[in-house]
């Protein structure tokens, strides 16, 4: 009898893990996409590959040797919310004064064609900028601090990280920062803090600002080389831009996995409460909803979806069905909802 009841035990814990709704099997996942963020350092690891394959510098870099230059000198905050993060190449003719367009030096295939690793000291002499090429590295990472909380901070930071090739060095950087707000995607951005510091190789400059509304927010960076007589400019590094609500937590993605559909940005940081009555969903609607999405896009398992305004009532939203989009139901719950209580 007690092998028979033990037996029936394991068999009810056996249906009840099988049958675990999806929304919280899956909410560890929605956390991780939640606090994904940007990292771009592939593209200046290839370029620096390829320029010591063509014989213009002696070192070869990795992703993970640029990852790691910035980060020996970083600091991680244990609290800290990554938005960005990355290295960009600055080449220079240190003969000619000229900035370099490094993907036309690399893609030059007279040059490509004709190299050999084998013959590596004949190419270079070939080559009339060998001589007097100049790469540096300049690493920016842009995060946030107390993400959540009443005193969130967002921050930049810039650094130069590497001197490659084998022109004559600077005798320092300048690096021009800053971090801008907006109360919309493409409006005008206003700095809310900004540097321009000389500084040497590995020298790390960070700017900060608080966060206590909501605000669209993109950051830049870009460094000088600085020699006796002339300081050599390069493009700004540009990011974001993000949304980020007064707790400077970052508006959630979510792309609806049949229909496609989108859940927008709000248009403007500034709605002005506005709640309609008429907004609501009333039971009727939501079966009729959930009706018309079955026929349009396939069934859905509506026990682990809610049915989201994409503008909330509270901020001018209607029920209008373009304004309407199931999501995961942890997700709403624990990701979108706390999104807007502090917009």
């Amino acid at each position: 009898m007690k092998k028979i009841v033990l037996s029936l035990s394991l068999l009810i814990l056996l249906l009840l893990v099988s049958f675990t709704p999806t929304f919280l099997a899956s909410s560890s996942v929605l956390e991780l996409e939640h606090v994904s963020h940007e990292e771009d350092y592939l593209e200046a690891a290839i370029q620096l590959q390829k320029l010591y394959e063509l014989g213009y510098i002696d070192e070869y870099i990795t992703e993970e040797d640029l990852r790691a230059e910035f980060q020996d000198s970083f600091s991680v905050i244990n609290d800290e919310y990554t938005l960005s993060e990355g290295t960009y190449l600055v080449a220079i003719d240190t003969e000619t004064d000229e900035i370099i367009d490094i993907n036309e030096l690399i893609d030059n295939k007279s040059q490509i064609n004709t190299f050999s690793r084998n013959s590596r000291n004949a190419y270079s002499d070939n080559i009339s900028k060998y001589n007097s090429l100049l790469v540096y590295s300049v690493a920016f990472k842009t995060w946030i601090i107390n993400a959540g909380t009443t005193t969130s901070k967002i921050n930049h930071s810039a650094e130069v990280t590497g001197v490659y090739g084998v022109g004559t060095r600077p005798k320092d950087y300048t690096i021009i920062a800053s971090i801008q707000r907006a109360t919309s995607e493409n409006g005008s951005y206003i700095n809310a803090d900004n540097i321009t510091k000389t500084v040497t190789l590995k020298q790390v400059v960070t700017i900060s600002a608080y966060i206590n509304s909501t605000y669209y927010w993109k950051s830049d960076s870009m460094a000088y080389a600085n020699y006796s007589n002339v300081s050599y400019r390069a493009s700004a590094k540009n990011e974001g831009p993000w949304l980020l609500n007064k707790k400077g937590m970052k508006y959630p993605e979510y792309t609806d996995p049949k229909s496609k559909k989108v859940m927008t940005k709000p248009a403007s940081t500034t709605w002005s409460a506005n709640s309609s009555s008429s907004c609501a969903l009333t039971n009727s609607d939501r079966r009729a909803y959930r009706t018309w999405y079955d026929k349009t896009y396939g069934s859905l398992n509506w026990n682990d979806y809610e049915i989201h305004h994409i503008r909330p009532c509270k901020w001018g939203g209607n029920k209008d069905y373009g304004n309407l989009i199931p999501l995961p139901y942890s997700f709403h719950r624990a990701t979108v909802s706390p999104w807007w209580l502090n917009y």
